[in-house]
């Protein structure tokens, strides 16, 4: 299995996603959550698997 992480650290807005049966409580919105996403997508043009920030470090 191939993983790639991108961590980041910042504030988060977490909630409740969907209805009834199907509710998920998940981290949707929030500029740390981008962050970690457009981190995420450079690990192969870095060619790494895990990329930190340097707000995390």
């Amino acid at each position: 299995m191939y993983v790639r992480i991108g961590l980041h650290t910042g504030r988060l807005i977490p909630g409740h996603i969907g209805f009834g049966r199907k509710m998920e409580y998940a981290v949707t919105e929030g500029d740390a959550v981008n962050a970690a996403k457009r981190v995420e997508a450079l690990n192969p043009e870095m060619e790494t698997r895990i990329l930190i920030t340097c707000r995390v470090f």
